[in-house]
């Protein structure tokens, strides 16, 4: 009998420590996508696509993301503007640097820092967009708005209406082989939607149209495995048929990166 009161108490004891581990339900658990620390690297064997969908064998490279520097950053976010910890990742390409950018990776949200020097507006201030979110399965990651833009076609310079948003959701979850290894991944996909409205020559409504779609799949621990920018194009047209506008349109490969080796180290 002493034996069994023992027993049961030793058992009581065992709850009683093991309840301050416990998980509150009411506190949502986030799946570090994006590894952020100084040192990590990823690695990626890239090829460039055309408009038919035809993978370009002679574009082949390696590509590369470095975590080089953190650093505090005031950026805007939700309307307020606020000090951040960013992480700058230097984008190689066959070893040559190509450009940077910013990273933020907090309460399941990881952002890309936008501004006039990595993105296509040239007056924009240090904003966030939201690449991944896991508390929504659709969200408005991005919007911009300006209506005396200024940009030049044709050798001339005009004031235009220039609207830029980023749609982003997430659409399922499986596994992938890339030449890294087979992993889990959520994948992401990103549609970017520019338009620029002007008056060519003051008496011809135009609009200049760009779209980009990202496809990414980031894996839990490890980071982005995948990422696929779809072919595209930027068209000049007038918006009413008019023999007098030049219309052009310039069409942009798209781009596919796998991975191959990484270095990765968690905070």
């Amino acid at each position: 009998m002493i034996i069994k009161i023992l027993i049961i108490m030793i058992f009581i004891i065992l709850i009683g420590c093991d309840s301050g581990n416990a998980i509150d339900p009411n506190i949502k658990v986030f799946k570090n996508f994006m590894p952020l620390k100084i040192g990590n690297y990823w690695v990626y064997q890239t090829i460039e696509i055309d408009q038919s969908g035809k993978l370009l064998n002679f574009t082949k490279r390696l590509d590369s993301f470095v975590i080089s520097s953190q650093k505090q950053m005031s950026i805007k976010s939700d309307g307020k503007i606020a000090d951040y910890s960013v992480y700058k990742l230097d984008l190689f390409s066959d070893g040559l640097f190509v450009n940077s950018r910013y990273y933020n990776n907090r309460a399941g949200i990881l952002s890309v820092v936008y501004d006039k020097d990595n993105f296509i507006i040239n007056d924009l201030s240090p904003t966030f967009a939201y690449l991944i979110n896991q508390n929504e399965l659709k969200w408005n990651a991005f919007k911009y708005s300006n209506e005396n833009y200024q940009f030049e076609f044709e050798k001339v310079t005009y004031k235009s209406l220039y609207d830029v948003t980023i749609n982003s959701q997430v659409i399922y979850s499986d596994d992938m082989t890339v030449p890294a290894g087979t992993f889990n991944f959520n994948q992401y996909e990103e549609l970017i939607d520019t338009r620029l409205l002007f008056d060519y020559q003051d008496y011809i409504n135009a609009v200049r149209y760009y779209k980009i779609e990202n496809i990414y799949r980031f894996s839990e621990g490890y980071g982005l495995i995948y990422w696929l920018q779809k072919p595209t194009y930027e068209r000049y047209i007038p918006i009413n048929s008019s023999p007098n506008f030049p219309s052009k349109i310039t069409y942009i490969n798209g781009v596919q990166r796998e991975l191959v080796r990484f270095k990765v180290e968690l905070k």
